[in-house]
């Protein structure tokens, strides 16, 4: 069962000779700290009532102010596919930090350590496929890289959304075990971005047993509901993490950089 003590006690693999040479290195050993007890709490075993759930058809509806039904929580859905949504709130990151860090963490110069960095001993590479843990060992998730926000079917008058709203984040993924044979997994995640006084705060969903085509979002599979609560509490950890290390790895950066003149 995932839990606290999986995240403390994780195993990290050593770094190579080059990575331990890179100034973004000592960021790899800080040890990973959990999110708020109100988002885990939110997270355990008990669902959601459904009522409470946005299913893609409705997600258009957290564009809108004051619409979230349920900040943190997880449930299966009707039809049977998985769904999870967490706020996490980034009140030290900055939207030149976000930007900064859709391309630090795939930067192949790095040789994967940015991608380690994000969560020691859970991510392995970001290559396609990308190679992570998400709570039952190592997964091969070929990614169908970022998709258009228009596809979430935003309000037609800008009037209507969240003033605080900023940017949205839609991609999707097949996963397989990275060893062995095993039934393919489809997840969305959907990454919705808002200011939050002068950090942002993120509305993260993912959907399990969904796939993204120029149609919109369709079901694949049932969700597992354990699977299902797995990504959850990795997605929590994972914009936990980004929350905590940004700042850091931005200022080293700007470091780098002024060396350079």
């Amino acid at each position: 069962m995932i839990n606290k003590e999986i995240y403390h006690n994780r195993h990290l693999p050593e770094l190579s000779e080059e990575q331990l040479t890179s100034p973004y290195a000592p960021v790899y050993y800080r040890p990973v700290q959990d999110p708020p007890d109100e988002i885990l709490d939110a997270l355990r075993e008990k669902q959601l009532d459904r009522s409470q759930a946005l299913g893609f058809d409705d997600l258009h509806k957290a564009f809108l102010p004051d619409s979230m039904p349920a900040d943190n929580g997880w449930c299966i859905l009707e039809d049977g596919t998985g769904y999870s949504t967490v706020r996490t709130c980034m009140p030290n990151v900055t939207l030149a930090m976000e930007k900064f860090w859709y391309g630090w963490f795939k930067n192949p110069e790095l040789d994967y350590l940015n991608y380690k960095i994000w969560m020691p001993g859970w991510h392995k590479s970001h290559a396609e496929p990308l190679i992570e843990d998400v709570g039952w060992g190592y997964m091969k998730i070929y990614t169908g890289g970022f998709t258009d926000e228009k596809i979430l079917k935003l309000p037609d008058a800008p009037d209507k959304l969240d003033s605080s709203f900023m940017h949205a984040v839609v991609s999707s993924g097949i996963s397989s075990p990275e060893e062995g044979e095993g039934e393919d997994l489809y997840n969305a995640l959907v990454k919705i971005y808002k200011r939050y006084g002068e950090g942002i705060q993120v509305q993260s969903f993912n959907y399990i047993g969904v796939k993204i085509t120029d149609r919109g979002f369709e079901k694949v599979h049932d969700a597992d509901p354990e699977m299902t609560r797995m990504f959850a509490w990795h997605n929590a950890y994972e914009c936990h993490r980004m929350a905590e290390i940004l700042p850091l790895l931005y200022e080293i950066s700007k470091h780098e950089e002024r060396k350079t003149v």
